[in-house]
């Protein structure tokens, strides 16, 4: 599931940058609509530990921002 929300968001970064460019098929109500489908898919990792990035880490510590 993580990859396909990372590819829709790229999808949504291409949909952004077309639209600026004004070469994009979707209005920026559609593409608003693409982000709240996103923002949706995310949710269910909103309180998840970010178990990948502590067992990456040297010693499972974590990120810059553990303290």
């Amino acid at each position: 599931m993580k990859l396909k929300i990372i590819a829709k968001l790229w999808s949504v970064v291409y949909d952004l940058l077309f639209y600026i460019d004004g070469k994009s098929n979707k209005s920026l109500d559609q593409i608003h609509n693409d982000l709240d489908v996103i923002e949706a898919m995310c949710r269910p990792y909103a309180d998840a530990d970010d178990v990948e990035w502590q067992e990456e880490t040297p010693g499972g510590e974590g990120g810059e921002n553990d303290g």
